[in-house]
């Protein structure tokens, strides 16, 4: 088995077909077929399931999964060192983000880092809450931006970046006793629209401590969906500041009392390793998050 198999196996499950996998390696399929059929052999077990569907991993397979991007992962490091040595600064940063750091944060950061080290490539991965966390979790990105809701995994630092408060996003026509922000009692029984990640988040502890008892009417993970619908008179919702645009929605946004906040965080894999592409990169997101 050499490295290049492992390279393989981690592209075609990224892809998730044998074909896309191809067209990335410049290779053919068969010779992907070829490569995962000799590492099943020598495993002694399969690594993937294939039907009408595409491939998924078995549980062997994702077991493997975890090691083979630890290896990887050692592997970007080591070439990262060696082109450190000698003067040149290169190699790939990996980064999950969730949708409002994507929007308002990434592109600054990106084009900044691009000015600053052209030849290193960066891989941004957009999920929810869950997603990122998950990434990060398992050695699948170096860099993630987690909120309070995530809770580290061995060799994961955590860094803090930003707060922000929580605020209802309401049609313009919603009327509040007072002009200046809106309380949990007068959230209850407005329809809601809220997230379908599952994750126990700042806004669902909001709502669980003061018994919000609101009907999820409309289940959406993306923030602009949400604001369309609040500005058509469909519903309220909680978001953090950030996620507010009220020039492109006609919609109103008050702080919520009693208020809260949502703590943004830098999440490090392997903080004591890291390849210095990953550690430029992180220096990049530190000094631009304290200007905020």
């Amino acid at each position: 088995m050499s490295l290049y198999d492992y390279h393989v196996f981690d592209t075609v499950v990224r892809q998730g077909s044998f074909s896309k996998a191809s067209r990335v390696l410049h290779v053919t399929p068969s010779a992907i077929s070829h490569i995962i059929a000799k590492l099943e052999s020598d495993f002694g077990f399969p690594l993937l399931s294939r039907n009408r569907n595409g491939i998924h991993l078995t549980s062997d397979g994702e077991t493997i999964l975890s090691a083979v991007e630890e290896l990887l992962l050692c592997e970007e490091q080591l070439n990262q060192e060696i082109s450190d040595l000698n003067g040149i600064m290169s190699g790939t940063v990996r980064i999950a983000a969730f949708s409002s750091v994507t929007l308002k944060w990434l592109p600054d950061i990106l084009a900044s880092f691009k000015a600053d080290f052209p030849q290193i490539k960066v891989r941004v991965l957009q999920g929810t809450y869950g997603e990122v966390a998950s990434r990060i979790d398992s050695g699948a990105v170096d860099l993630a931006f987690v909120t309070d809701s995530y809770k580290p995994a061995d060799g994961v630092e955590l860094f803090e970046l930003h707060r922000e408060p929580l605020v209802c996003a309401m049609p313009k026509d919603f009327v509040t006793k007072r002009a200046d922000s809106i309380s949990a009692d007068e959230m209850r029984g407005a329809p809601f629209l809220h997230h379908s990640s599952g994750v126990v988040d700042e806004i669902q502890e909001f709502i669980e401590e003061f018994d919000v008892d609101t009907e999820y009417e409309y289940v959406l993970d993306n923030d602009d969906a949400k604001l369309a619908l609040v500005e058509k008179g469909l519903g309220i919702c909680i978001m953090p500041e950030i996620c507010v645009d009220e020039e492109r929605f006609d919609i109103k946004a008050l702080p919520i009392t009693p208020s809260r906040e949502r703590h943004i965080y830098l999440a490090v894999g392997h903080s004591r390793f890291l390849a210095p592409a990953t550690e430029e990169m992180k220096k990049q997101i530190l000094a631009y998050c304290e200007d905020l």
